[in-house]
């Protein structure tokens, strides 16, 4: 099994995202279930708003 690793940069994400499509054989049907990402606000942004709010 290999191991995950996080990580918020795009290029480094688009770069798995990319190696994990080359992994697929072509012309195989696949069930496309979701993605999932989580992305942490940062506690400086926090202060007079909510993440559903624009704080204006």
């Amino acid at each position: 099994m290999e191991a995950v690793v996080l990580s918020v940069d795009r290029d480094e994400v688009m770069a798995r995202v990319m190696d994990l499509v080359a992994r697929i054989e072509p012309d195989r049907p696949i069930r496309l279930l979701g993605l999932r990402a989580e992305m942490a606000m940062p506690e400086e942004t926090r202060e007079g708003h909510t993440p559903t709010r624009s704080g204006r």
